[in-house]
Order: C-alpha cells, then sequence, then structure tokens
C-alpha cells in the first residue's frame, strides 16, 4: 500500500510535464508576472513558472519514494501525504498561471 501511495504522488510531476508540453508556446515567451487592476505591471521569461513548481514535485516525488522503500515498517502516511498535497498545489500554481496568461 505504501508504494501505491508513494506512486500516487508521482502524478503531480508527471502532469505538470504534460502541462509544459501542451502549453510550451507561451511559456517560451515572456508572460505576464504581475497584475495591477487590469494592466499587466511586470513580465518575466515563461519558464521561470516552472522553476519552483518542477523542483517542488520533483522533490516530493523522491520522498515519498525513499519512505516506502526505505522504511516500511514505519507509519508514513502523513509524510506521504504531505507530499501529495505539496505536488498537487504546485500543479494548481502552474496551472492557474497558464490559464491567467492565456
Amino acid at each position: 500500500m505504501l508504494l501505491v501511495s508513494a506512486a500516487l504522488c508521482w502524478v503531480p510531476f508527471l502532469a505538470l510535464v504534460v502541462v509544459t508540453v501542451a502549453t510550451w508556446p507561451l511559456l517560451a515567451g515572456e508572460i505576464s508576472a504581475q497584475w495591477s487592476g487590469d494592466d499587466v505591471a511586470t513580465r518575466a521569461p515563461g519558464w521561470t513558472v516552472l522553476l519552483l513548481p518542477v523542483t517542488g514535485t520533483l522533490v516530493c516525488g523522491v520522498i515519498a519514494t525513499v519512505v516506502a522503500v526505505e522504511r516500511p515498517r514505519h507509519d508514513h502516511r502523513a509524510t506521504l501525504a504531505v507530499c501529495g498535497a505539496v505536488g498537487a498545489v504546485l500543479l494548481g500554481v502552474v496551472v492557474a498561471v497558464v490559464l491567467a496568461n492565456r
């Protein structure tokens, strides 16, 4: 059961890869980074929106896998739940930014 839970922690990373491939033309250029009312206040390179989410979802997947493989005798449901939740939130951030810039 721990291995299934750990595998589910990789879903946000894989979904992030799919979102990135599907929206690469938008992310390859500049995107709006900050808004002030209806106007764009600052712009940034699109790849910057991927730095934290890719790193975070990758780290969560690795932590979940290590916990499931190294310590199967202990109860690590909370660790796996936090890894899955953090990965889902980071995926949501990327999707929200992409939708706002669409």
